[in-house]
């Protein structure tokens, strides 16, 4: 598998599809139902937190 398809499932813009999961799974020596387990934190943690907005106070940083 080529490293950017990787970088694309660990930031959750893709997802594996069915060929590369069974793939994946072998690789991992997982079944496809743990390695469904696996991946779906992941692709909810990456939903939580584009949508997640800065708790950190505006007048943080260097002054203007």
């Amino acid at each position: 598998m080529d490293r950017t398809t990787v970088g694309r499932w660990e930031s959750g813009k893709v997802a594996p599809q069915p060929p590369q999961r069974r793939a994946l799974a072998a690789a991992l020596e997982v079944g496809p139902q743990e390695l469904d387990t696996l991946l779906a934190p992941s692709q909810a943690a990456g939903k939580e937190a584009s949508g997640r907005q800065s708790t950190a106070p505006s007048s943080v940083g260097d002054p203007t």
